[in-house]
Order: structure tokens, then sequence, then C-alpha cells
């Protein structure tokens, strides 16, 4: 019910599914190349979609992969592709939304039952608006921002089910995949598999040559050596002190936290009125709010009265909104609230939803936490600003040191600080903890020739990095590579031969037409294939839709196919027989041939629906 009371709240992303899956809205280290774009990347009929939205989308969608995929590194290629999806998205967005706008439909009602059943923003199994605010919170959203977004996530979700609820499935359709799905074909075939060609031998030569040939599948990965220091703010403990008067002066000069405002747990009951409203169906409303409102008053039970009565979303939690501070709901509905005692009952108040009666269940008094049991609180958080204050002072010092000529080693010796170098490693290839490892490499590789860092914090450490060394990636040396390019050139050359003698079995065919005598020449053993249908996997090939489309394109006039590959080598296939379905037996499969082509459609529709719209919309890509 907060999105009625709200005054116009909105966003989506911190928790497009909030029961199911927390996105992060804001992406730790900026990523996309957006400095020289302009404030828009797109127009969709007027619409300008803004760079920020796009940043937006990119470092959301970059997120869920790094969060999945540790490690992960963005690439040039990668961030093109997802910035490109980010800006598809916003186009399709907005095209939806636009349409929705010009039939009428809007997510009013869904946005707010999501959030009032939600139970991330529920306590004691009621929707709680300081559970709802901490949530946001934590993800760094407010409420008009999530809302928001939230209301555009759900009215493409409600345009989805419009579109795809009117996808039907035609005779013709269920008859086509009928015969489709139970055709069936016989063969006979060839394999040819590598693995069985045994006597391919190899000089030194030949792998120096194939190295040379292929040599983008052995090069080494650029490599890096580096000096370091780690700086431990704890190492200062001893010789940092906290005094009486730098807490007392923290607590009064930082008073707003340390205080919880004023806030009231309320029921209502609502009676609509729209903005159309004719005076008589105003009159009518308030009129019913105030009959409700005199029952109330009589000692009628409140939350059965707003069950019965309330024509918003939290009558069936008996008109509970929750606790909430001021400013959180309209004005008018806030006023008269923070304006009431415990257990006091309005008369209606007019808002732009309708008449709301309300009922106050607790005020809670505007609360300060003392000095007493705040201090000890104080005391640590000052602690730990200045033991990371005397890292990050000792880090820099040797920052200026090095930067001048000093050795990274002698400084940091002289400053008693840990130093370490390590040997060349690559990106994939450096052991050193894994909670470190991702920031650590990423700050190696971006430093120049003899550069030392910046102070970075790693893991509550302070590290600086000194650049040493480097190795350029180049082609690996056939001594460091042997094994692997012998075990590739034999693979090559099997394979090779494999096909060298496919082709030559399907040629002769055409000569002597005759499977079984080319057969015993090549000195293979015929294998059949007996009465499968497309879904069905091959017996000693299994599920290979690249075979299994060839099979079922070969007929009279094209007995042979061409050579095919599979894992286990190459095929040679010959047409036995085609057997169509017995149209007779089409009722007992009428069932599950329409629930599969309705699935079909309705996972279809929607994108092609979008398709459609697109194309007689007007919109430009500014590049």
């Amino acid at each position: 019910m907060l999105q009625f009371m709200r005054d116009k709240a909105a966003s989506w992303i911190v928790m497009i599914f909030l029961g199911l899956i927390i996105f992060v809205f804001i992406f730790m280290g900026f990523g996309g190349d957006f400095g020289k774009s302009p404030n828009h990347v797109a127009v969709v009929n007027d619409e300008k979609i803004l760079t920020t939205e796009v940043q937006e989308q990119y470092k959301n969608m970059v997120d869920q992969i790094r969060r999945y995929n540790k490690g992960f590194v963005v690439t040039d290629e990668f961030e093109k592709r997802i910035i490109d999806q980010s800006r598809e998205r916003l186009i399709q967005e907005r095209l939806v939304i636009q349409e929705a706008s010009k039939l009428g439909i809007n997510s009013n009602a869904e946005t707010i039952n999501f959030n009032l059943s939600n139970k991330n923003f529920m306590k004691n199994g009621k929707f709680d608006i300081e559970a709802y605010g901490k949530i946001l919170g934590q993800q760094g959203m407010n409420k008009r921002n999530y809302e928001e977004k939230l209301s555009r996530y759900l009215l493409q979700e409600k345009m989805r089910g419009f579109v795809v609820n009117n996808a039907k499935v035609s005779e013709a359709e269920v008859v086509n995949r009928f015969i489709y799905d139970e055709t069936t074909v016989s063969a006979e075939y060839i394999l040819f598999n590598p693995s069985t060609y045994k006597n391919v031998k190899y000089t030194d030569k030949d792998l120096s040559e194939y190295l040379m040939k292929n040599s983008n599948k052995y090069m080494t990965k650029p490599e890096v050596k580096v000096q370091y220091v780690v700086i431990n703010p704890n190492d200062y403990l001893k010789e940092s002190k906290v005094t009486n008067q730098e807490i007392k002066d923290f607590y009064n000069g930082n008073a707003d936290q340390f205080e919880k405002p004023k806030s009231v747990v309320a029921r209502h009951i609502l009676i609509r009125t729209k903005k159309d409203s004719s005076a008589k169906g105003i009159e009518t409303a308030k009129n019913k709010a105030l009959d409700i409102y005199k029952k109330a008053k009589k000692g009628e039970n409140f939350a059965k009265l707003a069950k019965k009565y309330s024509e918003g979303p939290t009558a069936k939690t008996g008109g509970l909104l929750g606790e909430f501070q001021k400013g959180s709901m309209v004005k008018e509905f806030d006023d008269k609230a923070f304006s009431m005692k415990q257990g006091e009952i309005s008369e209606p108040v007019k808002t732009v939803y309708g008449f709301h009666v309300i009922k106050i269940d607790k005020v809670n008094e505007n609360k300060k936490t003392s000095f007493k049991v705040a201090e000890k609180g104080i005391k640590s958080k000052l602690l730990k600003n200045k033991i990371e204050s005397k890292a990050f002072e000792i880090g820099d010092a040797i920052f200026e040191a090095v930067d001048k000529g000093d050795s990274l080693k002698d400084f940091a010796k002289s400053m008693n600080v840990k130093f370490k170098e390590t040997d060349f490693f690559s990106k994939n290839n450096l052991k050193i903890d894994p909670k470190i490892r991702k920031s650590f490499i990423e700050t190696s590789f971006k430093l120049f020739d003899d550069e030392i860092s910046d102070v970075i914090v790693i893991n509550g450490l302070y590290y600086l990095i000194k650049k040493v060394g480097k190795k350029d990636a180049g082609i690996a040396k056939l001594s460091a590579v042997k094994k692997q390019v012998i075990r590739d050139f034999l693979a090559d050359r099997r394979d090779k031969q494999a096909l060298k003698d496919a082709d030559a079995f399907k040629e002769s065919l055409k000569a002597e037409a005759s499977f079984s005598v080319s057969s015993k020449k090549y000195n293979k053993k015929i294998m059949t294939v007996k009465s499968i249908k497309r879904s069905q996997a091959i017996p000693n090939i299994g599920q290979n839709k690249t075979i299994t489309g060839e099979l079922f394109k070969l007929n009279k006039s094209r007995i042979f196919s061409g050579v095919l590959k599979d894992v286990k080598g190459y095929f040679v296939f010959k047409l036995k027989e085609r057997s169509k379905p017995l149209m007779k037996d089409l009722e007992s499969k009428r069932a599950r041939i329409v629930q599969s082509l309705s699935y079909e459609k309705k996972s279809s529709s929607f994108p092609n629906w979008v398709s459609y719209i697109r194309g007689k919309s007007n919109v430009e890509i500014i590049k």
C-alpha cells in the first residue's frame, strides 16, 4: 500500500525478484567506455535513452557475471557487446512502456502488491516500513528510485502476459508438427574414426612446421614481476590512542547519527475515488467513509472493518501499514497521522487516492542514544580511523620515496614494513591469497615499467606494488610445449586421413553404386539406423542435431549424403526407408503436441511482437 500513499514512489534493480535474488545496484569498479559519449545513446519515438541509463544496466550485468564467475576479466570485445545489449534492453523497455501507455495499461496495483507481499520487507508477518527502508539503503537505493524502476519492470511483465496469452495454435500447425515429429527414417552408414589410424609418424621438422603454422595455439601469456609491501593497520594499535574529549566531540558533532525520528504504526481504511470522479461520486465515497468512521468510533474492530470495507491492497491485513516515519506518505495522510495520539481514529482524510479513515496503533517518539551507550562504538570507530590513517601515511611516505628513486626494499625495511618480491607470473598463475588475488593482479598489469602504484586497500590491508620486470606474449619454444604439439599433430594427421578416406569412399559410391562393395574395400563394417524419429538418439552415435537433420533430408533422389563430422569421426549415410505416421494416431498425440506448440508460440510471441512494434517505430541509435 505504500505506493498508494507515497508521492509517486519508484525503482527496480535492487531486487527484481527480491525473495529470490538481490541484485547489487552499485557496481564496485566503474566499467564501460562512456567518457566520450553524448548524454544520450538512442532516441525511441522522440524519447531519449540517456548514457547514464546504459551505464547502470552495464554495471548490473557485469556484476551478475562476476558474481558467478570469480576472477572474470572484462575484455574490450566483451565490454562492447554488453554495452550494446544494455542499450537494446532499454530500447525494448521504452517500446513496451510506450505501447502500454497507448493502451491505457499501468502496473500500479502490481507494484503495490509486490512490495506488500515481499517477505524481505516484513516483520512478524506484516509489511514493515523500517525494514523496507533499511534493505533499500543497504543496496544504495532510495524508495522513489526503487519503486519507479520496479513499476517499469512489472509493467513490461504485464505486457508480456498480455501478448503471450493471445498466442493460439491452429489445426494445421498441429497436423504439421505430428507429421514432423512422428516421421521415421532407416539408414546404413560407415564411420571413419580418426583414432583407428595408428601408423602416423612424425619428425622434429614436422613438429616445428606444425608449431609455426598453428602458433596462435601455443602463445605464451604476458608476464610481470613485481615487488610489493604490505602495511597492516592493526600493527599501530598500541601507539594509537583515543581521548575522552575526542569521543565527546564526535558525539556532539554528529548528533543526527544518534537520533531516531518519531514514527507511527498505523492502519487505514481506504474508499477510493478517481481523478475523473464526479462530485456525486466523491460525495458518495465520503459518506461511505464517514459511516465506517462512526462504526469504528463506536468500538467495532478496526481490522475487521478494514477487511470488510477497505478498497486498498492492505484490506487483507486489516488495513495495517506498519511503522513509518514522517515524509513516507502523501502530505495529507502524513500530516494527519503525525498529529494523532496512540489509539486515536481520524475522520475521513482526502488524498489523491480517495478517503482514508486512519487509526494509530502506536506512537514511537523521537529517541536519542545516550552518550554512555554510544561511547564504546564511537571509540572503536575513531580508533579504526586513526590506525588506518597511520597505515596510509606510511604507505604515502613509501610511495613518495620510491617515486623519487629510493629502493622499495630498503625504504620498506627502514619503515619496518613487510617487503616481498614475486617471480614472473601471468594473469592466471600467480600463487597468492585468493582474497587479494584479483585486485593484486589487475594493479600489477596496469603499471608501467618501474612504476609504483598508489596505496591500495585490499581486504583491509594497505599495499604498494612496483613493477620490476615484464615478458611480452610470444610463440612458445618447441621444447616447452613439445608434448602438446605431438598430441595435436597426431590428432590433426589422423583426422585428415579419416576425412580423406571418407571422401574417397563417398566418391566410390557414385561409380560402383554399392555400399557393401565399397565398405569391404575400406574394411569397414556397415552400421544400421532403424526407424528413428527426429527426437531420438541415433544408436552408437547419440544425440546429434546435425547428423539427424541430414538423415531426414535424405530421399530417393539424394541417396548418399556428404561426409558428416562428429566427435567420433566422419560418417557417410545411405537412406533405406522413410515412413510417415498414420493420421489415425494423431489423437493420441494431440494434447502433447498442442502443449508443446503453445509453449513455443508463447516463448516467441513477445519477442516477435516487440520486433513488430519496433518496425513501426522511430528508433535512432546515436553512435
